[in-house]
């Protein structure tokens, strides 16, 4: 009896004693730090007044960040959003659990946009590479999308960027900067996703004079049960568009026959002489609201050079690419150091030529 107990705990010993070995070899011991990497991507509008950074919290604590002293970001400590990826490779770090995060730091605390899952260093796995991830500015997920039309009335300007911006209910404001020289006819579809959920404000201004040049009319709403606001319109003017003073301009009234052209938007457009691209002449956009009962609705066209002008009267159908002349004056136009502007024309449209 005692040699069977004596050979069972010689056999226990030795089986430990293989397992022990056995589990040297699955990984090393004498590792004590790991490393993670991977890429963020930034999604939805931008506030290029965030200082961020990206950075490690331990696992479980909250309060505490921290980004330098752990390892290194590949972008560096200020995130740069050019190309709205950001890679990160901290090394050197102490076996653990640890969470990926973007913050950003300021007088009033610490602001997290994004806060990964638990990233686990082991001995057995010391490194996590590969890691992914997406994060708004606007607020955690999960985000909706606004989608819409911009037009865009008067001259197309030399210096083409203009911005898309929203504003939350914290009067936060974020923006993705586009080239007006874009938007055909003065119409550029934009769809701006990342959007938390929330109400927001959204419009288009010129940025080097902050100019509000329009906005939506109405608050925009992403909801959990209407996440994607779609068909939305915003009708703007270029900044020397309101220019009244002692530039070159057309102005006057339209009338339209038959109210409003289902499926198209209206403009009027000024085709100088010589030019074979309608689609980047001046153009003033009729929104449907400014119509009144009898079909009428003003037109400007400010800050033209000097030439001859064609003024036409477009139905522009972008659904499917069908534009329509509905209407034009018989005459050119002249405008030149002694004939500034004309004011009272009168430009008719008729449905007929829409097909």
């Amino acid at each position: 009896m005692l040699n069977r107990c004596s050979l069972a705990l010689a056999i226990t010993a030795a089986c430990l004693l293989m397992a022990g070995c056995r589990s040297s070899e699955l990984f090393d011991t004498s590792v004590t730090t790991g490393r993670v990497a991977g890429e963020l991507n930034i999604i939805g509008p931008v506030d290029s007044g965030i200082d961020l950074q990206l950075g490690l919290t331990r696992q479980g604590r909250v309060d505490t960040v921290t980004a330098g002293p752990l390892g290194r970001v590949i972008s560096a400590a200020d995130v740069n959003l050019a190309n709205r990826v950001v890679s990160y490779d901290f090394t050197e770090l102490p076996i653990g659990s640890y969470n990926v995060v973007l913050f950003s730091e300021s007088v009033d605390g610490i602001e997290t946009f994004y806060r990964s899952g638990p990233v686990r260093l082991s001995y057995e796995t010391p490194e996590r590479t590969g890691l992914s991830g997406e994060a708004s500015l606007t607020g955690p997920g999960p985000w909706g999308t606004a989608s819409g039309a911009l037009y865009l009335s008067g001259v197309r300007p030399a210096d083409p960027m203009l911005e898309l911006f929203v504003e939350d209910s914290a009067d936060r404001r974020f923006h993705y900067d586009f080239n007006a020289w874009d938007a055909g006819f003065g119409v550029l579809y934009f769809s701006v996703g990342g959007l938390a959920y929330g109400e927001y404000g959204m419009g288009i201004a010129d940025p080097p004079q902050s100019e509000v040049l329009g906005r939506l009319t109405a608050e925009l709403s992403i909801t959990k049960a209407l996440p994607d606001a779609g068909g939305l319109e915003i009708w703007s003017e270029y900044p020397d568009q309101r220019d009244t003073g002692d530039g070159h301009s057309l102005g006057g009234t339209v009338v339209i026959d038959s109210g409003w052209p289902v499926g198209h938007s209206l403009a009027v457009i000024a085709v100088e002489a010589g030019n074979s691209d309608i689609g980047t002449s001046p153009i003033f956009h009729i929104a449907p609201q400014t119509l009144d009962d009898l079909g009428r609705a003003r037109f400007f066209i400010g800050s033209l050079s000097t030439g001859e002008y064609a003024v036409k009267l477009y139905a522009l159908d972008f659904l499917h690419g069908n534009h329509r002349l509905i209407g034009e004056l018989e005459t050119m136009l002249v405008l030149d150091e002694e004939q500034l502007y004309h004011d009272d024309l009168f430009l008719r449209g008729s449905q007929a030529g829409i097909g």
